[in-house]
């Protein structure tokens, strides 16, 4: 994931990772450093705020590439970024059946290399 340019120098670029499942979804939303008040996450029913929630870790530095994990077993969520966990979760309603990727940007952004069960996305 990369997001280099920002839209203007006060805002809080993001970037938003959605995972749709047939029963949920999971959505992560990273924003640069010293917005954490910014992050959100959804995880099946439960949506966690950066207001209300220490959600730091998911204020990174996307402006060269990065990478961004996630994986999901028995309803625990686990999110990386560059290879290091950085949150685990572990929510009641199962997500389900893979049925989308959702990546969204506030400035110029991109993803690559998006790999599902072991397989590359182009």
């Amino acid at each position: 994931m990369i997001n280099s340019r920002q839209v203007a120098d006060v805002r809080c670029n993001h970037i938003r990772i959605e995972v749709m499942g047939t029963e949920s979804s999971i959505v992560l939303y990273f924003t640069k450093e010293g917005c954490a008040s910014w992050n959100k996450l959804m995880f099946g029913e439960k949506f966690i705020d950066g207001n209300h929630a220490d959600l730091t870790a998911f204020s990174r530095d996307f402006s060269s590439w990065k990478r961004v994990g996630l994986s999901v077993k028995d309803q625990t969520a686990v999110v990386q970024y560059e290879g290091d966990p950085i949150y685990e979760y572990t929510f009641g309603k199962p997500l389900g059946r893979l049925m989308g990727l959702r990546f969204s940007f506030t400035g110029y952004g991109s993803a690559k290399d998006v790999v599902v069960n072991g397989k590359t996305i182009q």
